[in-house]
């Protein structure tokens, strides 16, 4: 009665199921598609759970996705005007959604990717949102393009759904990589977490998580606003909450990189990530941030070359008095052993 009430209240209305026949070469279609893209994954498993998942077709009004994936029952609405094709953004996004799912033996949902499903909230769902976006991208091969969202220019793989936040979570993975997203991502578990903590601190993480789901709380509620009262005011919180994200991740990421720096060749590869960053900065106010800060930096990467330098000098003066003393050392053995 409580998903029915549910799904009557999104207008939502069930047609009739999907064959399984359709259903099963659905699945193994999706199943190569998103192996050939991250071949670590488990292709038998990935078949497995979508064969085994219910899927219709329904009336889907249009202020929702025409693709949706219920928890509550475990079914896939797909709209009766779209076919089930996994090449389709919408289908692909709500597949990755079932795929992720991690349920105790009492089939209690506690996990959905980089999301965390506690007793009294739900934590991350917009950094899980974004992560699945950027996957879903990949998988269809997309590219980074650069659009204009509020006023922004933003470099993204995802021009039309998510755009901010999944240039946020391609600045993440810069940092922390591609393979453990998708294995957090898909598998349900905390890797991508814990790696993004070490490296960037856990207070800054936690500090990440909350903007996102910040940013996507304001924009549901620009939509939502039929009016256009407090447009402009959200809009501009949106921009802040972006810009202080992007500019957390950079300092935190590089600054807790460049103390881990122990020798010239290192030195170099941190100069050049530090330079390729540029390149997923969005925004004139992120470029001037990010201008800002690089200067600040390369004043200390030459500070630490400079370091480097004198103490490799210092290295060959020693081994220089070393040689000198081992051999008058040798000379006064060979002198005594002689007489």
């Amino acid at each position: 009665m409580h998903i029915n009430k549910y799904f009557k209240q999104l207008n939502i209305e069930p047609i009739a199921e999907i064959d399984i026949r359709e259903k099963c070469e659905f699945a193994n279609r999706a199943a190569m598609v998103i192996v050939d893209k991250f071949y670590d994954l488990d292709y038998l498993k990935i078949v497995d759970i979508i064969q085994h998942t219910q899927m219709y077709t329904a009336k889907i009004p249009n202020n929702l996705s025409p693709v949706n994936y219920s928890y509550l029952d475990g079914i896939l609405y797909i709209s009766e005007n779209l076919e089930l094709d996994i090449n389709n953004e919408f289908v692909l996004h709500e597949v990755i959604h079932r795929l992720q799912e991690y349920r105790n033996k009492k089939n209690k949902l506690l996990q959905l990717g980089l999301c965390d499903i506690l007793e009294t909230s739900i934590k991350g769902l917009a950094l899980n949102e974004a992560a699945v976006q950027y996957i879903v991208k990949k998988v269809l091969n997309g590219e980074n393009e650069i659009v204009e969202v509020y006023g922004m220019k933003i470099p993204t793989i995802s021009k039309n759904y998510y755009p901010i936040l999944t240039n946020l979570i391609e600045q993440m993975i810069f940092a922390v990589g591609e393979n453990i997203l998708v294995d957090s991502t898909l598998n349900s578990n905390n890797e991508f977490k814990y790696s993004a903590i070490d490296l960037m601190g856990e207070s800054t993480y936690y500090e990440i998580q909350n903007n996102f789901d910040k940013i996507m709380d304001v924009k549901n509620q620009i939509l939502k606003n039929e009016n256009q009262t407090n447009v402009k005011e959200n809009i501009d919180l949106i921009k802040r909450i972006y810009i202080e994200t992007q500019h957390k991740i950079l300092t935190s990421y590089f600054n807790k990189e460049l103390k881990a720096v122990k020798d010239i060749n290192q030195l170099k590869v941190f100069g050049d990530k530090l330079l390729k960053y540029r390149n997923l900065i969005g925004s004139d106010e992120g470029q001037a941030l990010y201008d800002e800060y690089y200067k600040e930096m390369l004043n200390k990467i030459q500070e630490k070359e400079f370091s480097f330098q004198n103490r490799a000098l210092i290295v060959v003066k020693e081994n220089k008095i070393i040689n000198v003393f081992n051999r008058i050392k040798n000379y006064i053995q060979k002198v005594i052993f002689q007489n």
